[in-house]
């Protein structure tokens, strides 16, 4: 787990440089545990799942999926029958449509 979480603490300094500053190592590993348990109630498993899961909660706000302001998210977490991959890839297009449209309000 800690290969992992190293590169979980890299991505997010990479992807997301406007942090107000580093990440430590102990709470990438926080974020990545809560993202583990988090991401296994949707059936998101993989390092790559975990990770993009892990991105969204940046983009969104760590309770994201309760957030009665995006029941859209939950309704995309909600449609199991969809591959895990695939309900990743549309939370992830709708969150960045989300928050590009509230930098237009």
């Amino acid at each position: 787990m800690d290969n992992f979480v190293a590169k979980i603490q890299k991505h997010i300094t990479t992807c997301f440089p406007d942090l107000p500053a580093q990440i430590s190592l102990d709470t990438c590993k926080n974020i990545v545990s809560y993202a583990i348990d988090k991401g296994r109630i949707y059936g998101f498993n993989s390092e790559y799942e975990i990770c993009v899961y892990i991105d969204i909660m940046f983009i969104l706000g760590k309770n994201f999926d309760t957030d009665k302001n995006k029941p859209w998210a939950q309704r995309i977490l909600a449609q199991t029958n969809i591959p895990a991959g695939d309900r990743l890839s549309r939370l992830l297009e709708m969150a960045l449509t989300f928050v590009n449209q509230r930098k237009l309000i």
